[in-house]
């Protein structure tokens, strides 16, 4: 009788142990397998506000004289210049350097993308001729007027191209601050140079 008791108290811990421990400790040793994940957010890496140069390295890179009156904005992706004026919107005057690898392209179509920006009809390859003027500092620009059709907005643009890139210089904004601000749009044109000369 007593072995039979020792056998039963044997079978039920035996039972306990593979039904209830054993799946209890195969489970933790799996939790302590699983690797942790570990999630890290890191801030995008910025570019100084005073670097005014092209994006890639092999571009033949470029420098200009900031005008005095106007406020240098962070450059971003596409902008290596943004500028403003004290108190002043985007909408109200706002400039822009932008470049853009080969030919960027096209004259015919950056001038019809502009003049989109201002509600104006695209105009013909013909037209051009008429509506590019060029400007000779220490380096060659076209440069073009628009002005919208209610005379409420206008821009001035200037195109820089170079052996491997092209420089777009853009001030856009109400008549009354373009008109204002041209002298000294025109003073950053003459101040810009490239950087191996």
């Amino acid at each position: 009788m007593a072995e039979r008791s020792l056998l039963v108290n044997c079978v039920r811990l035996c039972f306990c142990f593979f039904v209830i421990v054993l799946p209890l400790f195969i489970s933790g040793c799996h939790l302590l397998k699983t690797p942790k994940i570990s999630v890290y957010t890191v801030e995008k890496e910025s570019v100084p506000d005073n670097m005014a140069v092209a994006s890639e390295p092999s571009q033949k890179q470029i420098v200009w004289k900031t005008p005095s009156t106007w406020i240098a904005k962070p450059a971003s992706e596409m902008r290596i210049g943004s500028f403003s004026l004290p108190a002043c919107s985007d909408k109200e005057f706002d400039v822009s350097i932008v470049t853009l690898e080969g030919i960027a392209g096209g004259l015919l179509s950056n001038v019809n993308r502009w003049r989109g920006q201002l509600q104006l009809e695209p105009v013909a390859e013909n037209d051009l001729k008429k509506m590019i003027k060029p400007l000779v500092y220490t380096e060659k620009f076209d440069y073009l007027d628009l002005l919208s059709l209610d005379k409420s907005r206008s821009m001035m643009v200037a195109i820089l191209n170079m052996k491997e890139a092209t420089y777009f210089f853009k001030a856009v904004g109400s008549c009354k601050k373009i008109d204002s601000e041209k002298t000294h749009f025109l003073d950053l044109l003459k101040s810009v140079h490239a950087t191996n000369h």
